[in-house]
């Protein structure tokens, strides 16, 4: 049944498609970190050449500035190991900027919080939420205490202060959650729409084997029906060459055309194995409820005694139930000519308003039983029953073997 308008099927990736990256150049991630490791260390190195053209020497200490620089330099060049080493990388990153705000309270110092921010927003990518907001207010801490002892501000002045790490911790925290994610959810839609892709491909291949499987059961019908009845008719002929000629011709000219019904029903069994598009098949109709009459009347021509009941409302049957029943047919007359040529047959097809009823019964010196160890007809039957919800039981008592069937009648009938 299709999906009405507004679904979304199980099976239907296509809603995956603006999650899924589309192929286009960028940088590699270790040309990236290294670009934004050189562009920081020349912005700390600009800055301290800067501080040290206008500040009074005699007041600052040259040496301190050079330790804040290289601090600085240290911070950013450990943003190269930020994607491996996340937590690491901000560990290392926070305490350098503790000894940077130490050395503000001495001389100027250059700080930028940029390099700070970077470390936190690529630990928050990969880091639990849980664990981050732990993270974040150690941070927070780690930033805003050092800032208060060293200035020891009023009250009024403490909100001020706890301003810029407030930001740097929130929008590191915040933004990296966020596009960590963001990307998760990608990757496992990416890794569902591969999922549903080999599910396909296994689905693809059972469908392929079931197919298989169905043109081998139609094939073996098809077949052992044809051939066993050529197998009597080119007997009785045989037998009728010296004594009635014209019968005998009638009997071969009966084999061309049951060989010829063969072949027909071959071609249209195996055409679809050779064609990749199954709408160039040229195929007949599939055998029918009204071709059970030609079934019989040709299981006579082979000399078995049929009688048959069959009711005049079955044609509204769907194509494949009225396949079924005619293969049941079918292969019930081939066992008779196989196993009980000399026996008469009752074929009885009767409907009720839940099911159809099948009943075949041969009377009479059986030479062999059509059990399932020497073939697959009576197993094949019964799988085709089984499909379709209903059962097959066999009986043998008193020389009469006999075949009843039942298929309820759910959904049977052609939609008018």
């Amino acid at each position: 049944m299709g999906s009405t308008m507004g679904e979304i099927r199980d099976d239907d990736t296509s809603h995956l498609d603006e999650y899924t990256p589309k192929a286009s150049w960028h940088l590699p991630d270790k040309v990236i970190d290294v670009g934004l490791v050189t562009a920081l260390t020349i912005i700390d190195l600009l800055a301290t050449v800067l501080i040290l053209s206008f500040i009074d020497h005699r007041s600052h200490s040259i040496v301190l500035i050079l330790l804040g620089l290289l601090a600085n330099i240290f911070e950013s060049a450990a943003l190269l190991w930020r994607r491996t080493r996340p937590k690491e990388v901000l560990a290392t990153i926070t305490a350098l900027s503790v000894i940077v705000s130490i050395l503000r309270a001495f001389t100027r110092v250059f700080t930028l919080p940029l390099t700070l921010l970077v470390a936190i927003y690529s630990f928050a990518l990969v880091a639990r939420p849980s664990v981050m907001w732990k993270w974040s207010v150690l941070l927070w801490v780690s930033i805003f205490i050092p800032e208060v002892i060293i200035y020891n501000p009023n009250l009024s002045a403490t909100l001020p202060l706890a301003l810029m790490p407030t930001l740097v911790v929130g929008v590191g925290t915040s933004t990296g959650l966020f596009v960590g994610t963001r990307r998760k959810y990608i990757a496992q839609l990416q890794e569902r729409t591969k999922t549903l892709e080999r599910e396909q491909v296994l689905l693809t291949d059972q469908a392929v084997a079931a197919e298989r499987v169905r043109i081998a059961r139609e094939l073996h019908d098809i077949i052992s029906h044809h051939i066993a009845l050529i197998v009597i008719q080119s007997g009785a002929a045989y037998a009728l060459v010296g004594q009635d000629p014209e019968k005998a011709r009638a009997t071969i000219s009966a084999m061309g055309e049951t060989g010829r019904s063969a072949l027909g029903e071959m071609r249209r069994m195996l055409g679809v194995l050779r064609t990749t598009d199954v709408a160039d098949v040229p195929f007949d109709p599939s055998p029918g409820i009204s071709e059970l009459n030609d079934l019989i009347a040709r299981g006579q021509d082979a000399g078995v005694s049929i009688q048959s009941e069959l009711p005049n409302d079955l044609a509204s049957l769907s194509e494949q139930y009225q396949l079924v029943i005619y293969r049941i047919v079918q292969e019930s007359l081939t066992n008779v000519v196989k196993h009980a040529p000399r026996s008469k047959v009752s074929v009885k097809i009767s409907r009720s308003n839940e099911k159809i009823t099948v009943i075949v019964t041969n009377s009479g010196p059986i030479d062999t039983l059509p059990t399932t160890n020497k073939g697959h007809g009576i197993s094949g039957m019964r799988e085709r029953v089984e499909l379709y919800g209903g059962f097959l039981e066999t009986s043998y008592e008193e020389n009469q073997f006999r075949i009843y069937v039942e298929i309820p009648l759910r959904e049977l009938y052609r939609a008018s």
